[in-house]
C-alpha cells in the first residue's frame, strides 16, 4: 500500500517498523511474515493490524522467507540452533517459552510462482493446510487475490522506476 491511514509515501519499511512495534504490546518474540503449511483453522486471533492483515498465534507456522525477531528472541534462537541441526522453522517449535505469531494472510511468499525457488523443491507452499472451514477458505482466497493485486501493482511501480 502506498498510503496507510493518511501517510504519504508509505513504504515496506514503514510496514515492517509498525509490525515490529507490536512485539511489546502483543508479547511475541518472533513474527512470521510468510508462513506456510500452518494449521490455520487452529490459529488464535490476536489483533487486527490493518483492514487486510491480522496478527495470529499460529500452531505450526513454517517457512522462513520473512520473519522478525526481538533482540532477546534472536539470542534465544542462536542459543538453541548452534550448531545447526535442523531447519529453523522445525527447530524453533521446541524453544521454551517462545511466543511465535504470524501475519494472516502472509505478506511474503518465497516462491512467487518460480519453479525451483524452494530448498525442498516443492513448487507450491500453501499458507494453510486443509483444516479450514469453507468460510476460512473463502476469506483467505479473497485476501490472497487482494494481496496478488497489490504485489502486481508494486512490481509495476518498481519497473516504472527502473
Amino acid at each position: 500500500e502506498r498510503e496507510r491511514e493518511g501517510k504519504e509515501n508509505y513504504t515496506s519499511l514503514h510496514l515492517l517498523e509498525e509490525l515490529a512495534a507490536t512485539s511489546k504490546k502483543v508479547g511475541w518474540h518472533g513474527l512470521n511474515l510468510g508462513r506456510c503449511w500452518d494449521k490455520c483453522i487452529k490459529q488464535e486471533f490476536i489483533q487486527d493490524f490493518s483492514s487486510k492483515v491480522q496478527l495470529v498465534k499460529s500452531r505450526r507456522s513454517l517457512c522462513t522467507e520473512a520473519y522478525i525477531f526481538t533482540r532477546d528472541a534472536a539470542r534465544v534462537h542462536l542459543k538453541h540452533t548452534r550448531p545447526i541441526r535442523d531447519a529453523e522453522d522445525r527447530a524453533r517449535i521446541s524453544f521454551p517459552n517462545f511466543e511465535y505469531f504470524s501475519t494472516n494472510p502472509r505478506i511474503f511468499n518465497q516462491l512467487d510462482g518460480k519453479p525451483g525457488a524452494s530448498i525442498n523443491g516443492i513448487t507450491n507452499q500453501p499458507e494453510c493446510i486443509s483444516y479450514q472451514s469453507k468460510e476460512d477458505r473463502k476469506r483467505n482466497a479473497i485476501r490472497n487475490r487482494e494481496r496478488e493485486k497489490m504485489v502486481a501493482k508494486l512490481k509495476a511501480e518498481r519497473r516504472k522506476k527502473l
